[in-house]
This record gives structure tokens, sequence and C-alpha cells, in this order.
């Protein structure tokens, strides 16, 4: 989308384009470094690939030292409202969790889910006549939108919304895959129900490819050629607990959350523990082994309970209350000391698989991590 899109206080949607945003904010005067900032920041996708970066050493170290420079430096600017263009009004409630996907805006609140369908002009966002419209009237907590579906986990259970059409509204299906949910994270085409902080289910689907599009493609990377479709959603329920029992005493695992290649366990002591999903599912097995992030422990004693876990591209990001941290080849690096509102990674995302997103009430860290290391 080439856009940056906040829910202001004036409840308002609004957006400004990373171009302008860059121009206005971050220009500096050296054309390479500002060529590589605004890839880090908004189009990673377009850096060199890990084997040109490997091979191409004139390269590999004008980028290195320029991460070098660059690292643990914090630019911090006072974004002017007035450059963001409005878009529509927000829904009436506050938003409880709020995504960007298929080129629409998705906002869950104490009324539900409502949905606003953008319009692009050349990656430009012009207004949105109709706004914000509930597609779904059941409180809404949480959302995960990936292949042309959005897991909408609400009061009454974990439901799927689809979007069938660009011109349509998302259909949401009005029985509940599942009875109760938390929050959820895709695995590829599969999924996980977490109805607690360890109570996981695993969700098998059946997915074809579409020879026809309805002009955007969807799989489960947001970038790819592909245009993938689930044909049978939740075909086969899977417990993820006790798998997890077996690589830890259920009461000494606090916390569980998944990338779409693993799972994810903090223990009480504060170790953390990930094993890969399986690639052929017909056994029945669906996680090899639980092994330990070797010389990884939080010390839970001062942190207190992990809140929320997020996978960057090579990472893992897990947020406590006023701080938040990254783990990557066996370091643990705090990246922000707030407490947060909200922290968001794109894992499958083209643009941002190596973003972590810190949001608070009154400012956002974009927070880049090295795409070849």
């Amino acid at each position: 989308m080439g856009q940056l899109f906040i829910l202001n206080k004036d409840n308002t949607l609004r957006a400004i384009s990373h171009q302008k945003l860059f121009d206005k904010y971050l220009y500096t005067n050296t054309l390479a470094e500002n060529e590589l900032l605004i890839k880090l920041l908004f189009k990673n996708d377009s850096l060199h690939n890990k084997s040109t970066f490997d091979y191409d050493e004139s390269y590999r170290t004008f980028f290195d030292n320029f991460w070098h420079r660059m690292s643990n430096k914090v630019c911090e600017i006072q974004l002017d409202v007035e450059d963001f263009k409005v878009i529509c009004e927000l829904p009436e409630k506050g938003a409880l969790d709020f995504v960007l996907y298929g080129e629409r805006a998705y906002l869950g609140n104490r009324d539900g889910l409502f949905e606003c369908q953008l319009g692009f002009n050349d990656d430009r966002v012009s207004l949105a006549s109709k706004g914000f419209n509930r597609v779904f009237d059941s409180k809404t907590i949480g959302l995960n939108p990936r292949i042309g579906n959005i897991l909408v986990s609400a009061r009454d259970g974990l439901f799927l919304g689809a979007i069938v059409s660009r011109e349509d509204r998302t259909n949401v299906n009005k029985d509940p895959i599942d009875e109760s949910s938390l929050r959820t994270g895709w695995a590829q085409y599969n999924f996980v129900n977490y109805k607690s902080s360890t109570d996981a289910s695993f969700f098998v689907n059946k997915v074809e490819e579409q020879k026809e599009t309805i002009g955007i493609n969807f799989s489960v990377d947001d970038g790819s050629n592909r245009n993938m479709k689930i044909t049978e959603i939740g075909s086969e329920k899977r417990s993820l607990t006790k798998t997890i029992e077996h690589a830890a005493p259920k009461d000494d695992v606090i916390y569980t959350f998944n990338s779409l290649g693993n799972s994810f366990a903090i223990t009480r002591k504060g170790n953390v523990l990930f094993s890969r999903f399986k690639d052929d599912l017909s056994d029945r097995e669906t996680l090899s082994e639980f092994k330990p992030f070797r010389g990884i422990s939080f010390d839970l004693d001062d942190l207190g309970f992990p809140l929320s876990g997020h996978v960057v591209q090579m990472g893992t990001v897990v947020e406590f209350f006023d701080k938040v941290f990254l783990i990557r080849y066996g370091v643990i690096e705090q990246i922000s000391n707030f407490e947060c509102r909200q922290v968001r990674t794109f894992p499958s995302s083209k643009w941002f698989k190596n973003i972590a997103l810190t949001i608070s009430e009154d400012c956002f860290e974009i927070h880049t991590v090295h795409p070849y290391l």
C-alpha cells in the first residue's frame, strides 16, 4: 500500500505515504544512505538477496558500515497530524484491535468487527466515502488475516471471515470454529487457536491454488505471485497443549506462541523452548521435539509475566509490562522500554519481514532488524 495509517484521537482514520514521511522527516544529505534508510524502514524486500549480499563484497562492506553507525541510534521525530490525509471516521467505540489487509482496514471493538474498503490510485489512498461498516456483531478482541481470510477472536468464540470478491464486504461465518479464543497464530496454511496463555489447538486446513483471481493474490506470503484458497477450514483439530507437556511439566510452561514454522514456549524459570511444525502431518505428529534456546533466559522476578510473543524473519520478540526484547542468534536485546498498547511484527509480509512495531498511547517505534545476519 505504501502508506502509514494511524487511528487519530479525533476519531478519524488517517494515512501518509511512506515517501512523503521519509522526505519530510528522515531525509539525509547522502543519496546512498537515503536509499538504504527507505528500504530498511519501508521496502526491505528490494534489498539485495542473501546470496548477492554474501558475494558482493563492496556492497556488504558499505551496508555493514552503515548499519554499524545506525545501530541503536534513536531517530526521534514529531509527526504533524496535518500531514496525514483523513480517510474516514472511525466507529464510535474504541479499537481493541486494528489491521490492514487486502486493501481493507479492519477494526475490532466492543460492538463487533468493522471493515473499511480502501481505494488506491498509484499507491495513493483516496477517501473512503462508505467508511467503516459492521460485518460481525460479537465483541471482537483479536484479528489475524492471511490467505484471503481473517481469523476473528470474539466473545462468542473463534470465527472466520473471507474476502470473496474485491467489491463485496468480508463474509464472516455465523458458526464458530472453536468455542473460545484469546488470540490466534497462522502456521503456513494452518493455524493455532489459543484459549489461554498455554491452552493451544492446531487446526489443519485444506488449500488449493486458484487459476482465477479477484484482482488480489492471496497466499501465506503477502507478496507471492501464487493465489491460494482455503477450501476446508479446520478439517482436523489437534491439541498442542499435550505436546508441550512432553517438553516441560504443564505447570512449568506459562506462555506459548507461534510463527509460521515454529512453536515457542516460555517456562516459569524464564527459559525459552522452540519446536518446528512438521511438514508432513499425516502421522498426526504436529511438532518436532522441543529444544531450549541455549543461554537464553528471562529474569521473570524482575520482568513479570510475558504479555505477548511475536516473530521477525530471523528472530523472536517478547513483550513484558514495560519492556520489549528481541531474541536473535543466542542474544537477548531490549528494544523498547515503555508500556506498549500493542506490539506488531509482519513475518509473512513482503515488505516488513524484518520490522517490529511497538505502539504506546503517545508514540510508536519502528525497529528494523539486520536482514542478512
